[in-house]
């Protein structure tokens, strides 16, 4: 992340992460698992598979309505939020695998729920791209 590039819109939150602040929900975590393996703490729909790939997000986010987009320009009537994936391997997050979402806002800022911390607003996507979070791979966008 960038030093400056971003400003703090809430406190401390540990009930929800960048996926559910993406599909606008904050009360419960959202990541592609297993339900067999962590219960109901976590939210994911049964019938994408537990992987992290781009794929299975925008399987997701097509439950809620989204489509893959060309390009991060707001749209008028229209949300959009983005998907960043690893660009090396690591243990926790193999190279490709998504790792954050962040969801554009009406005055064309985006919003990021930093893991169990705050959320911010930044200015463009790749204020949040680097070692952590990676690069955006793809957009998706739905009718308001």
């Amino acid at each position: 992340m960038k030093d400056g590039e971003f400003e703090l819109t809430s406190p401390f939150d540990a009930k929800y992460n960048c996926i559910a602040h993406a599909a606008e929900r904050n009360d419960i975590w959202w990541w592609s698992v297993d339900k067999t393996l962590v219960g109901n703490d976590v939210f994911w729909f049964n019938n994408v598979p537990g992987e992290p790939t781009v794929e299975n997000f925008i399987s997701v986010f097509k439950k809620l309505g989204y489509e893959p987009c060309e390009n991060d320009k707001p749209e008028q009537d229209v949300e959009k939020v983005a998907i960043y994936v690893s660009t090396k391997d690591e243990l926790q997050a193999p190279k490709g695998s998504v790792t954050h979402m962040a969801r554009q806002l009406s005055d064309g800022k985006w919003t990021s729920k930093l893991g169990e911390d705050v959320d911010i607003s930044h200015n463009t996507l790749q204020a949040v791209e680097g070692n952590v979070y990676g690069v955006v791979k793809q957009i998706l966008k739905r009718q308001k």
